[in-house]
């Protein structure tokens, strides 16, 4: 819906896409470095700087994040019991079975298959049994 109504703006207005787009990176980079886009060298100097530590921030915090995700995974492993259970914790996924094998540390992983049901029993005992 943004698009056909961006469409429309573009078309009313006469106004190229690449001058909105334009626009918005220099609205972008004005509200990331505080500068407005434009050829000073001096501002250029500034905004690298500002820039480069914003792109440290993201990265530090993107790894942080990364870290505490893949500690919790590990965590979740080794509290684990069974090889599926291990398996499907590390990956974060219900779809698949594990079995070990005898080489050490060798599990052999493998996706479930997909099971359809054709047919559904109200009547949920076997035998007389629940």
């Amino acid at each position: 819906m943004l698009e056909i109504n961006l469409f429309l703006l573009i078309e009313n207005l006469n106004i190229s896409k690449e001058q909105i787009l334009c626009q918005n990176l220099s609205n972008s980079f004005y509200v990331i470095t505080g500068f407005d886009l434009n050829n000073n060298k001096v501002n250029i100097e500034e905004c690298k700087e500002i820039l480069r530590n914003k792109t440290q921030h993201l990265e530090n915090e993107i790894k942080r994040l990364t870290c505490i995700s893949k500690n919790n995974r590990l965590k979740e492993v080794r509290e684990s019991h069974t090889p599926e259970e291990k398996v499907r914790a590390y990956l974060h996924r219900t779809d698949v079975t594990a079995v070990s094998t005898n080489r050490k540390n060798v599990i052999i992983v493998e996706m479930c298959k997909e099971f359809i049901p054709v047919k559904y029993f109200a009547d949920h005992s076997i035998d007389n049994m629940c």
